[in-house]
């Protein structure tokens, strides 16, 4: 038992690793396409990925997360082949109905943000969404299949690559057009690998459907595909918001400032390898061990999670300028408002509901978040201006997300005081504000502004912050949770 619990500790941290490799690529690839390419053009890109993130989910149905309920429950290699060959199949199917939705909302999406330039890109709108329906798969599948490592090389240089295109096409010289080309071309190639490790794990791979498989996959997953597609609703509904208000420079800056930068692969990575662990338990009814490993794994990511967030709010305007150049500073205020809704990224609060079955209360869940952050967006913008929509999306979060612990506590039988690590994560809530506190006082104290000057003396500082804090205020509880989580 304790070296499965090791196991899942190190495959956790390697994930984290090769995560924090992958995430620093990515953010120079921000970095760069922020930098290289003008406001008007980041905005046309922005818009089509709001729309495609938006069709994706709605024709997704929830599929991929089948993958973690029913792949480790594969008594044997027939029944493996089968359901790959069955899952692979029906998200193709889902992937070509997504595509030609995609494209036929081309007009809409030109009326609705006033940009003619979405027409010239109707090749994404085409084949994006295969390619992004099959990724969100890689993940999925191969941590399912305990492939871990492999999925470590496919992410990291997919995205060397898609870093290599916007060098390329700045170094040649080319326009955003053929940086969009090519950006595609890179996603098909990635896409198709997916279908080769699939073909790999079930040994026998071809096009086919078990229609009485397909319809468990379907009362599993429609409940959280209708749930996912609430919540990016809820998620995107204020860029969406700004989008309409506002030119297309507005909705670049704006989508740029309200990116959650990726800290919940900390705990993403974590929840990730606990899944299939989580999953036995709850089948063997042992629903308190599982909500144990579950909150000591919580307080534990929250240690890491809550640091970056306050480092994140200190240093807001010289993250902006480093990350995306300042162009994009009068987006600092959403900036800061959306490292604070990462708090309630260091955990899925659905997990238990969705363990147990309850998909439907998860659901109901983003239905309300949905609800309450279209209900906040419009007032909320007009009484804050520009930052009043990332505010809807903190509240709907926090709120919904609270409810969702309280549904937990009900399903499983374990006490609300109990189900959660509260006094773990308030102590270090009150570590994070008052350090945070310290720094940003001394950063204004000494005007520290956003110029080269700045940004290192950012850098510098909270380097010795991060070390103090780590390895002098949180050593002993960083062993202690490790030990128990």
């Amino acid at each position: 038992m304790k070296q499965n619990e090791n196991s899942l500790k190190k495959e956790a941290t390697l994930l984290t690793a090769s995560k924090m490799v992958n995430l620093a690529i990515t953010m120079a690839t921000a970095m760069l396409l922020a930098r290289f390419r003008s406001l008007e053009e980041y905005g046309t890109y922005s818009q089509l990925t709001l729309t495609l993130n938006l069709l994706t989910t709605l024709c997704l149905l929830g599929i991929p997360n089948a993958i973690n309920y029913f792949l480790p429950r594969t008594e044997n290699a027939g029944e493996r082949q089968n359901f790959l060959n069955t899952f692979f199949t029906l998200n193709t199917a889902l992937a070509l109905i997504a595509g030609f939705v995609m494209l036929a909302s081309l007009p809409f999406q030109v009326w609705y943000f006033e940009n003619d330039g979405i027409y010239s890109f109707w090749f994404f709108a085409v084949i994006m969404p295969w390619a992004k329906i099959s990724l969100q798969e890689r993940g999925n599948l191969l941590v399912a299949s305990h492939k871990s490592k492999t999925l470590i090389v496919h992410t990291f240089i997919n995205s060397i690559c898609l870093l290599g295109i916007i060098i390329l096409t700045r170094v040649i010289n080319q326009s955003f057009f053929f940086y969009m080309c090519l950006y595609v071309a890179v996603e098909i190639l990635f896409g198709l690998l997916v279908y080769w490790e699939g073909a790999k794990l079930s040994g026998r791979f071809r096009f086919h459907i078990d229609w009485e498989l397909c319809k468990r996959i379907l009362i599993f997953s429609v409940p959280i595909g209708l749930s996912d597609m609430v919540s990016i609703i809820s998620k995107e509904v204020d860029k969406f918001m700004i989008g309409g208000f506002l030119d297309t420079e507005s909705l670049a800056i704006y989508t740029n400032a309200a990116t959650e930068l990726p800290l919940s692969i900390i705990s993403g990575s974590f929840v990730a390898v606990m899944m299939p662990k989580l999953s036995k338990m709850v089948k063997e009814k042992k629903d308190e061990d599982a909500v144990n490993l579950w909150k000591d794994t919580t307080a534990f990511t929250y240690i890491f999670m809550c640091f970056g967030v306050a480092a994140l709010v200190v240093f807001a305007p010289q993250v902006m300028v480093i990350l995306y150049s300042p162009k994009y500073l009068p987006g600092t205020g959403v900036f800061r408002v959306y490292a604070l809704i990462l708090l309630w990224r260091t955990a899925y609060f659905g997990t238990m509901l969705s363990l147990h079955g309850e998909t439907k209360k998860v659901l109901y869940c983003s239905v309300s978040s949905m609800l309450i952050n279209v209900g906040l967006n419009f007032a909320l913008y007009m009484t804050l201006g520009f930052t009043g929509p990332a505010w809807s999306t903190f509240i709907a979060v926090g709120i919904v997300d609270l409810f969702q612990l309280k549904l937990s506590s009900k399903v499983t039988g374990v006490p609300m005081s109990k189900i959660f690590p509260w006094v773990d994560l308030l102590t270090i809530t009150l570590v994070n504000a008052v350090s945070g506190l310290a720094i940003y006082a001394l950063m204004r104290y000494l005007e520290i502004g956003t110029d080269i000057r700045g940004c290192v003396i950012a850098v510098f500082v909270g380097a010795i912050w991060m070390a103090l804090y780590l390895f002098v205020i949180m050593r002993r509880r960083i062993k202690r949770q490790w030990h128990t989580s």
